[in-house]
């Protein structure tokens, strides 16, 4: 049981989460994090599905509605340093002067829009090419520094700076939260609820070789 490991109710954040998740990972229920985000997170959206538009999805058209570009937490040719949005920076990189998106200060709206695609690395390069309103609507952004992820212990992943999509979710808040005390409380416990998920994961399949998230695992979407 995981109950142990997740705060008395879920958390609030001024960003809103939106995952958007490949079926296939929504039926592998029993490795996949996302279900761990809206229990340890009040500010999550699920959405399900192979292909979307900027119309599809609720809070990405509430989002543009508003005046907002969302960030997209995606790797790519094109995207823009994520870690350079520190909210308590006195310095303003170049790359984000040139972004749309500028660390946090008063003037700037407390709450934004990230969205993260959930699946293997085949699945969601797949879904991101079948979603390009989706990400021309949005503004594509990507870690630079690499990062050790609890979750390699039960899913390998390609390059160092691939994390699960709950650890993607916790280090995103931790750099765009204005309230830095509960962006680490969020993703400290979300990393809580991580390792105890990993844990019991290793205790009933031990043995078992490790899943890899890079492989298609049979979709032909």
């Amino acid at each position: 049981c995981l109950c142990s490991s997740l705060p008395p109710s879920p958390l609030p954040t001024q960003t809103k989460l939106v995952i958007l998740q490949h079926p296939n990972e929504f039926r592998r229920k029993t490795f996949s994090t996302v279900p761990l985000l809206s229990l340890v997170l009040s500010n999550v959206e699920v959405v399900v599905g192979r292909e979307f538009t900027s119309g599809s999805v609720r809070a990405v058209r509430e989002a543009i509605d508003r005046g907002e570009r969302p960030l997209l937490l995606f790797p790519g040719e094109n995207s823009t340093s994520i870690d350079s949005y520190l909210p308590s920076s006195s310095a303003t990189p170049a790359s984000a002067r040139s972004c749309p998106y500028r660390p946090w200060s008063p003037s700037l709206p407390r709450g934004r829009t990230v969205v993260l695609i959930d699946g293997t690395w085949t699945q969601a390069r797949r879904m991101a090419r079948l979603s390009p309103s989706l990400l021309s609507s949005c503004e594509l952004v990507s870690f630079d520094e690499p990062s050790t992820s609890l979750y390699s212990a039960v899913r390998r992943e390609p390059d160092g700076r691939c994390v699960s999509t709950l650890e993607a979710a916790g280090r995103a808040l931790r750099l765009l939260e204005s309230d830095e005390d509960g962006a680490r409380k969020a993703e400290s416990s979300l990393l809580d609820a991580l390792a105890r998920l990993v844990e019991v994961q290793l205790r009933f399949s031990s043995g078992v070789a490790r899943r890899p998230r890079f492989k298609g695992g049979g979709d032909t979407a």
